[in-house]
């Protein structure tokens, strides 16, 4: 009996121990929420804790142990932090001193039917066309664009955008001597004497000629074709040539004159110092390109003689001996074989009240420009046509009574004098020099043109009795 009681002891413990075996193995393994046999679930995710891992080659551990939070993350070392520098700003691209700087407008032409159904431009109004002409002028003389900048900028002067462009573009080739505008606007945007000189700019400033166009009644055209003048001029006045310099001058001169706008006058007196210095290489020298006819001196001839010879057989010639020693540069002696020319284009005066200039003409070209002194107010020099009448050298001067010597503090003449003759009677009008050269270029006389001693002298020797005079306001 107590054997059996034994044995039915023993199995009860073995019982026992292997019931609480299996559940100390499951307290040390991760806990699935899946089957019963510790696989997961098809649907489980498993939770993995840090710092541990999971798998079957793993030995438990030898003891329980609690289970701690993991230790955190050492921190990741922060990034070195790398100045930022601020980025240069772009270099400015140099500036045009010269250039507009102003928006280019879209050009769309317009446009209307004439009565023979040929698209012609519509014209614009006649005082804004003067005025940005003006000032494109003034604006290449000065060198300077800011006005024209303004002008060109300002939209209550509603510039039509075909002239706006044409504008720009013409200032824009020149500065930048461009080899072509920036749009072509002799190609069907317009045609006309603008658009002919907007295309020879570069041509112009190549050193070719200045297109010949039509300017009359357009301040536009004959401001554009005085500016590619002024490069004319600058670039054969620079290399040299006498007679290009001179005529372009001439041309430059009568056009700035003809113009609708107020004389320039200090820019006038510019241009008359150019011109008359490159005149003694051209009308004024011997070997000048001008017309003239060809006369071989005889023995015993003089330049008094020789004058008489021509004028009684050409009549209409107009010459005087100091013009034939001027042209020719002849001494105080002719020999015999000697080959003098003899001008045949018509010498002439133009005075112009408003620039106070004088230009003495053969032709239609201007010889020589001297400023002037007019008359006061009240004592206005008067307009229209004069000739030459009497000439004198130490002119006198009638005073109160008595005629005052030349010389004489009272004697207002200076060294020269030429009358003016009108309708075949004299007047009391003429050209003289002065005992107060301060005076010339304002209204000074009592009617008279009043010049400097020097430059009365040199017109006194080249101007004939007879010669036409034109007074112009």
């Amino acid at each position: 009996m107590r054997g059996i009681l034994l044995l039915a002891l023993g199995g009860a413990l073995i019982w026992f121990g292997v019931s609480l075996g299996g559940r100390q193995d499951g307290a040390r393994g991760p806990i699935y929420a899946g089957d019963s046999d510790g696989a997961p679930s098809a649907g489980g995710a498993a939770l993995v804790l840090r710092g541990e891992q999971s798998g079957p080659d793993l030995d438990p551990a030898p003891e329980e142990k609690a289970i701690q939070e993991p230790e955190p993350d050492p921190p990741l070392p922060e990034a070195p932090v790398v100045p930022v520098e601020e980025p240069e700003p772009a270099a400015e691209p140099a500036a045009q001193p010269a250039a507009l700087g102003v928006v280019l407008p879209q050009v769309i032409p317009v446009r209307t039917l004439n009565s023979s159904d040929e698209l012609v431009a519509l014209t614009t109004p006649s005082a804004m066309v003067e005025t940005l002409a003006r000032v494109l002028l003034e604006s290449w003389l000065r060198g300077d664009p800011t006005s024209l900048q303004a002008l060109l900028n300002d939209e209550q002067q509603a510039i039509p955008p075909e002239l706006h462009s044409l504008t720009v573009q013409f200032w824009e080739t020149l500065v930048q001597a461009a080899s072509a505008p920036l749009r072509d606007l002799t190609n069907g945007d317009a045609e006309g004497p603008r658009e002919v000189l907007l295309a020879s700019v570069p041509h112009v400033q190549a050193g070719g000629q200045v297109p010949v166009v039509q300017t009359t009644g357009d301040p536009m055209a004959h401001a554009m074709r005085m500016i590619l003048l002024m490069e004319a001029m600058g670039r054969a006045d620079q290399e040299g040539q006498s007679g290009r310099t001179s005529q372009i001058a001439s041309e430059l001169m009568d056009l700035e004159l003809g113009a609708t706008w107020s004389p320039h006058r200090e820019t006038l007196l510019d241009w008359s110092g150019t011109l008359n210095e490159a005149q003694e290489g051209h009308r004024l020298h011997p070997d000048g390109v001008w017309s003239s006819l060809p006369y071989m001196v005889e023995s015993g001839d003089n330049l008094v003689g020789i004058r008489k010879k021509f004028v009684n057989r050409h009549p209409e010639l107009r010459l005087c001996v100091g013009m034939l020693r001027w042209v020719n540069a002849t001494g105080e002696y002719l020999h015999p074989g000697q080959t003098l020319r003899i001008p045949t284009d018509v010498p002439s005066v133009d005075v112009y009240l408003d620039a106070r200039l004088l230009v003495y003409r053969h032709g239609s070209e201007i010889v020589r420009a001297w400023d002037i002194g007019i008359g006061k107010v009240g004592h206005d020099t008067p307009l229209g046509e004069f000739e030459i009448g009497d000439k004198e050298s130490d002119p006198s001067f009638p005073g109160n009574g008595e005629l005052l010597p030349h010389g004489h503090p009272d004697n207002p003449l200076g060294t020269r004098w030429l009358g003016w003759h009108r309708g075949g009677e004299k007047s009391s009008f003429g050209i003289h020099g002065t005992r107060e050269p301060e005076g010339v270029g304002d209204r000074v006389s009592q009617g008279c043109v009043r010049m400097r001693n020097v430059e009365v002298e040199e017109l006194f020797e080249l101007l004939p009795r007879g010669a036409r005079i034109r007074v112009h306001p």
